[in-house]
């Protein structure tokens, strides 16, 4: 802790300064022609190879095993036809690849634009750190109340006899309330129990907690998305400063709040039942109903993957309000409609976004924590006991600002492709259209063929 203390201005320094700095860098990086197309292509075909390889690999020691008895006979069997299991991977993947060329090359120019984005409105990066603040202010009042709330209970005490084979809650039952006092080997257990309301009102403010927490994230998607929008559809784009991003912010407090208060009761609701279903669990475990115990495991599952599911439409349905000014509802049915047209598009986007991403959390968490543990060495390195922790806390801080620094890439990166995907369907001319040059080359046949379709749907109607 004194190694700590004294080093606490590098800690947040490098931790937090540079890790902002080294963001900046990786956009200017991925921004310089030709390289983005090479680290992703180039990761794309490494895991083509790894597989390969892998099977390769696993063929050699699986004939190893046969000749030399090193194994079974089964365990050699078993990793031969892992090794083809691998092979026919690799060629899956290959062929998905090949398939998806034309949709991957339109994820590399969503990505460059994206960060040409962000780099104009550098501001934007700053914004997550200003959501984390109000989630603080909001728990320490939170917090408040929910202490309040935890010493409303009622002191119980009871005998808990180690001797005997009965468990503490039969003995619970068995000897009630006592005044303190305890046959011998006996001790006195006390606890606090809750009324039937003082539980509703915990599982009423544990839903405030979770309504608060994604409405300030929603809030922040929506703000995120309604900058890049702002910077798409505008001609001279130079001209976007971070003047852009305080107009984005202005908007969505004064238009576009309910929208975000929609979408986060939607998942405040979910998260809530997935508690109240932990809770009912937690009792039957106590009780050993074992078929209660996996219906209600089953159910958890089933929750957390509507709760996912939830999370990505209301992310397309933000994208949709920041774009066209729709309500929550209509932003939902367009997005989800969006997704159904571009299904292959959003894919590709979505594998090499995360690709992206996680070597720029990589790139910024690894080279804060070796610039501050070369710094603490050369500068601080007889006066502290250990770099270990420091530098620890390093990589911890830029860890952290890395995923606020991707939260907001990925978010401009999904704002892109939408923007792009409605230029595409709402101008006919490609003069008219507002997409950059490396976006104009990857107009889809398939969009023109529905908007066909959807002018001869509507001429017929006519």
């Amino acid at each position: 802790m004194s190694d700590v203390t004294n080093v606490r201005h590098v800690i947040f320094a490098f931790g937090c300064g540079m890790a902002l700095v080294l963001g900046m860098l990786f956009l200017i990086i991925i921004q310089l022609p030709g390289f983005l197309s090479l680290m992703v292509w180039t990761m794309v075909l490494a895991i083509d190879v790894g597989l390969v390889a892998a099977g390769y690999y696993s063929k050699g020691v699986s004939a190893d095993w046969a000749s030399n008895g090193l194994r079974t006979g089964n365990e050699a069997a078993a990793l031969y036809y892992i090794s083809y299991v691998l092979y026919v991977l690799a060629g899956i993947w290959l062929l998905i690849v090949i398939y998806l060329r034309k949709r991957i090359v339109l994820a590399i120019s969503c990505v460059r634009e994206a960060a040409k984005a962000i780099a104009s409105m550098p501001i934007i990066t700053i914004f997550p750190a200003v959501q984390t603040l109000g989630l603080f202010a909001f728990t320490i009042v939170w917090g408040i109340f929910m202490a309040f709330l935890a010493s409303s209970g009622d002191i119980v005490a009871s005998c808990m006899c180690p001797s005997t084979n009965e468990t503490l809650s039969t003995l619970i039952e068995s000897f009630g309330s006592v005044d303190g006092t305890c046959d011998d080997g006996c001790v006195v257990h006390k606890e606090l129990m809750y009324s039937a309301n003082t539980k509703y009102a915990g599982f009423y403010m544990l839903f405030v907690w979770f309504w608060t927490s994604q409405f300030i994230v929603a809030a922040g998607q929506l703000v995120v998305a309604l900058a890049i929008s702002l910077w798409y559809f505008n001609r001279n784009r130079s001209a976007v400063k971070n003047a852009t991003f305080f107009r984005a912010f202005y908007l969505v407090s004064f238009y576009h709040l309910g929208t975000a208060a929609f979408g986060s009761l939607i998942i405040a609701i979910v998260k809530t039942i997935r508690a109240v279903l932990t809770y009912v669990q937690k009792k039957a475990t106590k009780s050993s109903l074992r078929v209660a115990q996996v219906i209600l495991s089953t159910l958890k599952c089933l929750l957390w993957c509507v709760e996912k599911v939830l999370k990505f439409i209301n992310k397309q349905a933000y994208i949709q309000t920041a774009i066209f000014g729709y309500s929550f509802c209509k932003a939902s049915r367009m997005g989800f409609f969006l997704i159904l047209r571009n299904a292959l598009r959003i894919t590709a986007v979505s594998v090499v976004s995360q690709l992206v991403l996680f070597i720029g959390k990589l790139f910024i968490t690894v080279a804060s924590a070796v610039g501050g543990y070369y710094y603490l060495e050369i500068h601080y390195g007889d006066e502290l006991h250990s770099l270990t922790v420091p530098t620890l806390l390093v990589g911890f801080l830029a860890y952290a600002v890395s995923e606020a620094f991707s939260e907001v890439l990925g978010m401009a990166i999904s704002t892109i492709l939408q923007c792009f995907v409605a230029d595409e369907e709402l101008f006919d001319q490609a003069e008219d259209r507002f997409a950059p040059d490396s976006l104009m080359e990857c107009i889809d046949t398939t969009q023109q063929r529905y908007k066909k379709k959807k002018q001869v749907a509507v001429e017929e109607q006519v």
